[in-house]
């Protein structure tokens, strides 16, 4: 009795002395922070693909929108998170190269404390006027506003938001005088340019299309590389003669630390979305989002190049912010 008791001791030990068997990947629910607020394109994009995930992935994807301050809030609350694998952040540009090539000061580091997941795609971009502003293209505005110093005014998000540096980029690279008038949010500032507060605005474009068929509002521009087929007898920037086109994505990050098979499971499953027929048709399509994807390492290198262009816009803007 002895000889077994000691031999089930000897066994009991060796079996709490082994690793705890690792329950699959994942386990329990999965928050996706948001820094917009709801409404937006980003929101729309984040709340689809919630619902593809939470079925691939057999557990709860929640959506968590923390609007606020050019998306710092949300990226601030996404950086501090646990790197569990159990959150992660569905964001644009504006927080990963605007909001650091404009703040002296962030709460996060965009190269640090955020790794880049997966690249959803590029949300395609317009120029928008007024129906009574003299201009049918951005040339012929620029020359409206050189004529006419601070006659053109620009309906902006808010300081330092996108329409606000690439308006005063376009001033003071061009010469012409534009005037900045910021609102809170997209929302309010399209809603100036259809009420004929203000002359000019940037929106998106799957948005816009019912109000410029209507009248309501003048396309001046396609702000994306090549033209939209929403919109196919609208020129772009490029080909109006300026050397640049704006660029507005999307994509997944996660907090520093976050393993890598989290990493790249929520990868293989983003990408498994933007190959979906019944998700292109119903998200991104009327969305006006063109899918991208790829591995984290194409998302870098992406995010490198796009923080380079931007930094040379906001020097010329002279845009500059402290963020408190």
């Amino acid at each position: 009795m002895r000889i077994f008791l000691n031999v089930m001791a000897a066994v009991v030990a060796a079996l709490a002395a082994l690793p705890a068997v690792a329950q699959p990947y994942p386990n329990k629910p999965i928050r996706i922070i948001v820094p917009h607020p709801p409404g937006g394109a980003t929101d729309a994009v984040s709340r689809g693909l919630s619902v593809f995930l939470s079925q691939s992935l057999g557990q709860p994807v929640i959506v968590d929108n923390r609007p606020g301050a050019s998306g710092i809030i949300g990226a601030e609350a996404c950086a501090k998170s646990p790197a569990d694998g159990y959150t992660f952040c569905l964001t644009n540009n504006d927080v990963l190269t605007l909001n650091p090539a404009i703040y002296n000061k962030l709460p996060y580091d965009a190269q640090k404390d955020l790794v880049p997941t997966v690249y959803i795609g590029e949300i395609a971009g317009i120029m928008l006027g007024t129906p009574g502003v003299a201009a049918n293209t951005v040339r012929e505005l620029v020359e409206l506003g050189k004529k006419k110093p601070d006659s053109i005014r620009w309906a902006t998000f808010g300081p330092g938001s996108v329409v606000h540096v690439y308006a005063d980029w376009l001033k003071n690279s061009t010469g012409a005088g534009f005037l900045a008038v910021h609102y809170k949010g997209a929302g309010p500032a399209v809603t100036a340019v259809l009420g004929g507060e203000v002359d000019a605005t940037l929106f998106g474009i799957g948005p816009a299309v019912s109000n410029i068929k209507a009248g309501k509002l003048k396309a001046l521009a396609i702000l994306g590389a090549r033209r939209s087929p929403l919109l196919p007898e609208v020129p772009t920037l490029l080909e109006q003669g300026f050397q640049f086109y704006i660029s507005t994505w999307i994509g997944i990050f996660a907090p520093a630390g976050t393993p890598r098979e989290a990493v790249m499971r929520m990868n293989a499953e983003v990408n498994r979305a933007l190959k979906d027929p019944q998700f292109k048709e119903t998200i991104l399509d009327r969305q006006t989002v063109e899918a991208a994807g790829g591995s984290p390492e194409d998302f870098v290198a992406m995010i490198r190049k796009d923080r380079a262009d931007v930094e040379r816009i906001v020097k010329i803007s002279g845009v500059k912010l402290d963020f408190q």
